[in-house]
């Protein structure tokens, strides 16, 4: 599909299940892309179970990572790579923590390179 007038080419990391390296490509997005924007991106993703949005500390800046709804029933193999980057926010601020007592993210995440949620 072409980009649309106005939008900006955004990078964005598709990181599978278990300990894969990130698929790194990109996408056209507007500077605040909607919900409808985002679903046609992320729902073949997290298909046939929807996504949410969690707030990340990736590369020292905050990004928008999205995972699958049912990604912490552990229904799916578990992503360590996200898991390690959802965690890292508050085991930077609460170093003394177990990292075990935090939630683990299962299935694939996606990283987008700027902010995208509003």
């Amino acid at each position: 599909m072409p980009a649309r007038p106005g939008s900006i080419e955004t990078g964005m990391l598709l990181i599978h299940a278990v300990v894969g390296a990130p698929e790194e490509s990109s996408v056209h997005l507007m500077p605040q892309p909607g919900y409808d924007e985002l679903k046609r991106i992320l729902a073949p993703i997290f298909a046939p179970d929807g996504f949410e949005h969690v707030a990340v500390l990736y590369g020292g800046e905050r990004r928008d990572m999205f995972v699958g709804e049912t990604s912490a029933l552990g229904s799916q193999p578990r992503n360590i790579t996200a898991t390690a980057i959802y965690r890292n926010a508050w085991l930077t601020q609460n170093p003394l923590d177990d990292p075990e007592s935090l939630p683990a993210i299962c299935g694939p995440a996606v990283i987008f390179m700027r902010r995208v949620w509003f």
